[in-house]
């Protein structure tokens, strides 16, 4: 073949030799070798003799750089930090814009993204250092920036994302008017799953600008352009609307704003409506927890009632009634991993606390510039009257675990996670005496653990063996401790191997995240993560929660084997993770697999084992109250235990949270449910006594007939 094709053309054959040695492969890397005299096509003698000048390699001597070279030229990705000033920056905009304009209207195949590239670093340069020359032509440059957010090139898409969180912090309200321009293509971004079911580093980049926005630009324009976007067409996209206007609501500022801008307050009020009818639970549940923050804010309850009557149609006016009357706590921060399948979990707002209840907690922020209502995580929580709340230190990585294959990068960004759920405040009763009993149906153990317990962990072990009420064996109620475990002889094999393993969580083949699970497994039963950094172990447990709800039974079922053995070797340092993992531990319970459920309730009281009854009883609450009627009677019997451990001694969480369930439970009349209602109820009837009467008084009279019922059958009982 090589001798036909050197007989048939040789000239041809010779020119090809000759461009092939001028223009080196891509992947060998290094720079160009020079060619020799006897093959350096560089003299009209050279041309006139048709030995491989070609068209590319003239290229190469007209420019400088031949395709080769020009195709390995490293693209800058720059951090904040590293953006230099520029000597000339009015000269600076003027070309980046052109550049960017030209790239907007270029065809697809004649589109020069490295050029387009470059402008948006020498953007960036000027938003960080210049933002000055920007006021003039402000939106000029946005409506060139804006349209390289939707390029098909992620490395061009990301430092877009980037250039508009950069500019929001630079600019601030001066981009009020441009909301309208930069929020839409931002949520689009933000909105975007894989093929796999997961949110991409490109959703998370935009999750969080958007999230920069809230906290830097007028809220009532924030809260506009956010609106505006609520019927959008994706699902996805909706649930990041209300995921961020969710956030806002927790800001004072906010609500000083609704409390003066009617027309926004009634906007908002038909949006967060709209939210109950979504399909997403995630959706949903951030539509009631801004209608919970409204009902906070509105003076009386003839304000409530006109809003009310705004909505339409009359259907969902009153469910949306229903839903505010039933509110008695603002609802935990929703799973979307156990809604959807997903990790997205982990692209909330910033400001997201970590306690799904109350609204009156500060954030020390870490990482941007502290602000007192839109917070970061990375800071220690404080209750509203300025007293410490257990289990709420907030740090961690990015939580979405299809960001876990991009370890490097994630340090590099420095991600953000939500953390533990708060204890809800309240008094303190008298302290629990030996010999008290409650407990959880389930074998017996005595097996006794270290480190600091709670007061009622400290009775209740104390008191021996716990019991159902029924006289049964059960598992004695020991809490984890109030203080994290140190994290020294954590060597850094064991990091890298956890390292590797978180990962190998977000692989694409099943068999390869069952056998990370399996490997997680092992080391939790060595005890080799009791010391495992924060950093890690909240990206762990965000990850695990992902995994428990993923719609392959087999990873699920050692998802949730897995998870049972992480309990008993982080203890009380789980708790960083509760308030995703409890609603996907209960979507567990109710599920139709019989494994999986099975599985499920060695899980859950491997978690009611291992961490305190006060960091747990508000989102079993909540999870009973929401969760479905299979799942429901293992709910209920797991919330009588924590409520009965916690009666004596913080009696307050039990009027707070297991109580309000109790009664919400009342209205179901189906059979499954109205069993686990008068379980609930029976339950705490028979260590309330009497008292329990004095809270239904505003029950209707069927609810509070059967309320007394069982306050007198308890009696009998005893």
């Amino acid at each position: 073949m090589y001798a036909a094709r050197t007989r048939l053309a040789p000239a041809m054959f010779e020119r090809l030799k000759l461009r092939s040695a001028d223009m080196p492969h891509p992947h060998h890397g290094g720079a160009t070798s020079t060619p020799t005299a006897a093959t350096q096509p560089n003299t009209p003698a050279s041309v006139a003799e048709g030995i491989g000048y070609s068209p590319m390699s003239s290229a190469k001597s007209a420019t400088g750089a031949g395709f080769w070279e020009k195709s390995m030229k490293p693209l800058e990705e720059l951090s904040t930090a590293e953006l230099m000033p520029l000597p000339e920056p009015e000269r600076s905009l003027r070309s980046a814009i052109n550049k960017m304009m030209q790239a907007n209207n270029a065809d697809r195949k004649e589109l020069d993204w490295q050029g387009q590239h470059e402008a948006i670093n020498d953007s960036r340069r000027i938003v960080a250092h210049h933002p000055e020359v920007l006021r003039p032509c402000l939106h000029e440059f946005v409506r060139a920036a804006v349209p390289a957010l939707d390029q098909l090139r992620s490395f061009t898409v990301k430092n877009a994302i980037a250039l508009m969180q950069e500019m929001f912090v630079a600019l601030g309200r001066q981009l009020d008017r441009e909301l309208d321009d930069i929020v839409p293509m931002l949520l689009k971004k933000a909105g975007e799953i894989s093929n796999a079911g997961r949110e991409n580093f490109l959703a998370a980049e935009a999750d969080r600008a958007l999230a920069e926005m809230c906290r830097r630009v007028s809220e009532h324009r924030a809260m506009a352009a956010l609106c505006a976007c609520a019927n959008h067409k994706s699902m996805h996209v909706r649930a990041k609307v209300s995921s961020h206007l969710d956030g806002m609501m927790e800001q004072p500022n906010v609500r000083t704003m609704l409390a003066s801008n009617q027309q926004c307050l009634d906007r908002l009020f038909k949006v967060a409506a709209g939210f109950l009818n979504e399909g997403g639970l995630e959706t949903r549940t951030y539509g009631k927890r801004i209608l919970f923050n409204i009902k906070m804010c509105l003076g009386s309850k003839a304000d409530l009632d006109r809003l009310v009557s705004q909505v339409h149609p009359e259907m969902l006016a009153r469910k949306v009634s229903d839903v505010v009357d039933n509110l008695n706590s603002l609802p935990p921060i929703p799973c979307t991993a156990a809604a959807r399948g997903a990790a997205g979990v982990k692209l909330l707002p910033l400001s997201r606390q970590a306690s799904g209840g109350g609204s009156g907690a500060s954030f020390t922020t870490a990482g941007y510039p502290p602000t007192p209502a839109y917070g970061f995580v990375g800071g220690v929580i404080s209750s509203a009257n300025g007293g410490s709340k257990s289990g709420g230190v907030l740090s961690g990585p990015a939580l979405q675990d299809a960001a876990s294959t991009q370890a490097h990068h994630n340090q590099e960004r420095g991600k953000h996670s939500i953390s533990a759920p708060i204890g809800g405040s309240g008094g303190g009763g008298p302290p629990l005496k030996a010999g008290g009993h409650f407990g959880l149906r389930g074998p017996s153990s005595s097996n006794s653990r270290d480190g600091y317990r709670s007061r009622a962990a400290a009775a209740a072990q104390a008191g021996g063996l716990v019991t159902d009420a029924d006289g049964s064996s059960a598992v004695p109620l020991r809490a984890a401790p109030s203080k994290p475990l140190p994290t020294e002889g954590f060597d850094l094999d064991q990091q890298e191997a956890l390292s590797k393993n978180l990962a190998g969580l977000g692989a694409r083949d099943f068999r390869e995240r069952i056998e990370v699970l399996k490997s997680l497994e092992a080391m939790a039963q060595q005890q080799c993560l009791a010391a495992a950094p924060e950093a890690q172990l909240v990206e762990l447990l965000d990850s695990m929660t992902a995994r428990i709800s993923e719609g392959n039974a087999k990873v699920a079922i050692q998802a949730l084997e897995t998870l049972g053995a992480l309990f008993h070797c982080l203890r009380g340092r789980c708790s960083v993770g509760l308030n995703t993992l409890i609603p996907a531990l209960a979507a567990t319970l109710g599920s139709s697999n019989d494994k999986i459920r099975n599985v499920g309730v060695k899980a859950t009281d491997a978690l009611v084992e291992a961490v305190d009854p006060v960091l747990l009883i508000q989102n079993f609450a909540h999870c009973a109250s929401h969760s479905s009627l299979r799942g429901r009677p293992l709910l209920v019997e797991r919330l009588l235990v924590l409520a009965r451990a916690l009666w004596p001694v913080r009696p307050t969480l039990v009027l707070k949270h297991a109580l309000p369930a109790a009664f919400s439970l009342l209205n179901d009349t189906k059979g499954d449910g109205r069993t686990a209602a008068n379980t609930l109820l029976m339950g705490l009837a028979r260590f309330m006594g009497p008292q329990l009467l004095e809270h239904a008084v505003g029950l209707q009279p069927v609810l509070q007939q059967r309320v007394s019922d069982a306050v007198a059958l308890a009696g009998n009982n005893q």
